[in-house]
């Protein structure tokens, strides 16, 4: 019978519990499975498995099969094992390919009508706390469909009354059974549009049971919560029947294309940039009608402020966040400018002491100008400065002189708090983690003027990352009396987001913000390359110092370009300590882009058929990998630019080692993690590696920028590679954009600096 055609069979239904996954992609729900059931099969091709079981209940002996389904063209939710679930579908005969016949998926839900199935099922690893007996009374009580039961609003309640449960193991049950039932209908429904499981996953995570409703209502603020593009909120938008110009897509578009603008680092554009923008957006070919920009005006007003004299637009968040800085800077200074500290001289022979060191005259000059009054003080330097043990030993010095103040230590990422935190010994947070900041639905909570960060001195490092909204953030959750010390590179890129926070406070009045500049390198014998060619990149000097810890690979194109890549990583690359060599590149896409080259390197650094498919990215044990967004309600919790190894998968998660700690990252966090045997310069700021390889590709040459380069070639500590596309080392490092973002922060601070002077006199 096993050459019988059964692709045009009526439509069958089978009744069961779920087996196990043979394969499972978690991005999209594809997947092999097998699905166990006591329907009676008639043909051995029907199933790959039969056996005899005594039923506990009945004693009477069953028949178990077990089938295999496809459902690689069906969006299949996450099922524990031993789930109750019902398919349709049709057997589909794979003999010609060495094969039986699969049972081809075409809906799948929970549900059952038989009492051992979800007896079985409330025993399960799922309900963990739920005895057999348990189980048993809770069928017999409440019926076999336990999925229609816990819909019940009384459900729970019942569950401690009538079974004797404890309240955490009836709210364990409810909330699991409902999440299964929420997570499918939800995937099921968004699916077709390409929605993530991942992303349905934590939709039912933020919104629980509402956030079929939530995202009806408002795609794209609740679209944008679980992490969606701009794309996907528009899609949902069109997918639940809203009309193209309906108020939430008006106002989000006037949102995304002040989004854009400020994603290039700037606060306000030219008006006529903007309104193409905003037009480029209602009218992008998803809905079918176009809508004329006068109806977005209403919202447009609310998003930006109009200056009609010289036709810009502001972004009026981010032009509040930047007078609002400016005014809690001059909060601190006058605060503290005035009052001085019991600082004296003999401080800096004690640091020296401790930290072991000598310390130059620029250093010992800062130290003067850091500790003898409070207020805000900056404190900046390329590498080999000794911006580092400046802090360390002005640490030292103020805990001499305060012994009783609270000191706060913290960064823009969690990275470069890893960073600061085995710098000084001492503890650093993210100054996310320092605000307390936790998501509340589309908000958030965190400190501000009316509970203020409980701290004397507070130490902000890689302060070239910080952009206006979190510099804004920090400032206003500072006690007036708190001392400001802001570290930082200003020849790094600046940050991802709007704003030139660093470079504008240098640009401000040392009366104002006392600015401490560490110029001098401390040259160890035979000099750094790196440091050498860092300063040389800055001053715009092609000609770079060549030796064995600095090379130049020259390349002709893209295919060369991977090439090399591929060469240096086989020759570097350490299993035992994989982030000792990392590649840099400023783009994702193209040949030699972080993407391919992710792919590429996986399969030649750490190949196995063990993986965890997520999308068109196959993570396997011991893959490098780097976090893409911030996770700051988790108890893993975890932050954009950490990165780590993995180091066991499972069932939809992966366990990974992030910053020494073990952090489980389930299927709604999985949209937020990328392979990193190559990450973007960006990305990388605030790490440190051992060897970087610093790839220039051609294209796209607007990221060809010099402190770019600069920022890819003092990430490495010992050796660097250049593979140099053409003339894109050299374009880079003619290309200057620092200081070139359009911002007012410098006219604000200004403002704020004059009445600090008025007020001195």
């Amino acid at each position: 019978m096993s050459d019988i055609d059964t692709t045009q069979s009526p439509s069958s239904v089978f009744y069961g519990y779920f087996s196990k996954y043979t394969w499972r992609n978690e991005k999209n729900g594809n997947s092999f499975f097998r699905i166990v059931t006591k329907q009676e099969l008639f043909f051995e091709q029907q199933y790959c498995k039969k056996e005899v079981k005594k039923n506990p209940i009945t004693e009477q002996e069953e028949t178990l099969y077990t089938i295999s389904c496809d459902g690689s063209k069906y969006p299949v939710p996450a099922y524990d094992e031993k789930t109750p679930i019902r398919i349709r579908g049709f057997f589909r005969n794979l003999h010609d390919k060495g094969f039986g016949w699969d049972f081809q998926i075409t809906d799948i839900r929970e549900s059952t009508s038989d009492e051992i199935t979800t007896i079985e099922y409330l025993n399960s690893e799922a309900f963990p706390g739920v005895t057999y007996q348990n189980a048993v009374d809770i069928v017999r009580l409440f019926g076999t469909d336990i999925f229609a039961f816990i819909k019940k609003s009384t459900a729970k309640q019942e569950l401690i009354e009538k079974v004797d449960l404890s309240p955490e193991t009836a709210d364990r049950i409810v909330a699991t059974v409902r999440k299964t039932s929420a997570e499918r209908e939800l995937f099921a429904e968004l699916s077709e549009i390409g929605i993530s499981y991942g992303a349905c996953a934590k939709a039912i995570k933020w919104f629980g049971n509402n956030a079929i409703s939530c995202l009806r209502k408002d795609p794209y603020a609740y679209g944008k919560k679980i992490g969606l593009s701009y794309k996907q909120e528009e899609l949902l938008c069109k997918h639940f029947s809203h009309s193209a110009n309906t108020s939430c897509r008006l106002r989000a578009c006037s949102e995304k294309a002040s989004d854009n603008v400020s994603t290039s680092g700037h606060i306000w554009t030219d008006m006529r940039v903007y309104y193409q923008e905003v037009k480029q957006l209602l009218n992008n070919h998803i809905f079918d009608e176009d809508i004329a920009l006068s109806t977005c005006m209403p919202f447009i007003q609310k998003q930006m402020l109009l200056d009609t004299q010289n036709e810009r637009f502001y972004d009026r968040s981010l032009l509040i966040a930047e007078q609002r800085a400016a005014r809690n800077l001059l909060r601190l200074a006058l605060a503290g400018n005035r009052e001085m500290e019991p600082f004296r001289g003999e401080l800096v022979e004690e640091a020296q002491k401790v930290c072991g060191i000598r310390y130059g005259r620029q250093q010992r000059k800062a130290f003067n100008k850091l500790l003898l009054t409070r207020g805000v003080k900056i404190l900046t330097g390329g590498p080999g400065t000794g911006k580092t043990s400046t802090i360390n030993g002005m640490l030292h010095a103020y805990e001499i002189m305060h012994p009783d103040h609270i000191i706060r230590l913290c960064a823009p990422t969690g990275r470069a708090a890893q960073r600061m935190s085995e710098s000084t010994g001492r503890t650093a947070v993210t100054i996310h983690r320092l605000l307390d900041y936790q998501p509340d639905g589309l908000g958030a909570n965190y400190r501000n003027e009316k509970n203020p960060v409980d701290a004397d001195l507070v130490v902000v490092d890689e302060m070239s990352m910080a952009d206006i909204r979190l510099f804004d953030m920090l400032l206003a959750a500072l006690k007036t009396g708190t001392k400001l010390i802001l570290v930082g590179d200003v020849n790094q890129l600046e940050s991802v987001g709007a704003g030139s926070v660093l470079n504008d406070l240098m640009g401000t009045s040392d009366l104002f913000i006392e600015k401490n500049r560490l110029t001098e390198v401390f040259r160890q014998k035979g000099g750094s390359p790196i440091i050498d060619n860092s300063q040389k990149i800055n001053e715009g000097n092609i000609h770079l110092h060549e030796c064995e810890d600095f090379q130049i690979i020259h390349t002709k194109c893209e295919e060369e370009t991977l090439e090399q890549t591929k060469i240096l990583m086989q020759k570097l690359y350490n299993k035992d300590n994989p982030f000792e060599t990392q590649i840099l590149c400023p783009s994702r896409k193209g040949e030699a882009g972080i993407e391919n080259c992710n792919t590429v390197l996986q399969d030649l650094l750490n190949p196995g058929k063990q993986s965890l498919t997520y999308g068109n990215t196959k993570f396997r044990v011991n893959d490098k990998i780097i976090m893409m967004k911030n996770n700051y309600s988790s108890q893993d919790g975890y932050f954009n630019g950490d990165i780590g190894i993995v180091k066991e998968l499972g069932k939809g998660k992966m366990v990974a080692d992030i910053r020494g700690e073990m952090v489980n990252l389930c299927r709604d966090a999985l949209d937020d993690v990328q392979l990193a045997y190559g990450m973007t310069i960006h990305k990388s700021q605030g790490s440190e590696f051992k060897n970087a390889i610093v790839v220039m590709p051609s294209e796209p040459a607007n990221m060809l920028v010099r402190n770019l380069l600069y920022t890819g070639v003092t990430r490495a500590k010992k050796r660097v590679f250049i593979i140099n596309e053409g003339s894109a080392m050299e374009c880079a490092i003619r290309t200057n954009t620092i200081g070139k973002r359009r911002t007012m922060f410098a006219e604000y601070l200004a403002l704020a600096a004059r009445k600090y002077e008025e007020s001195s006199h």
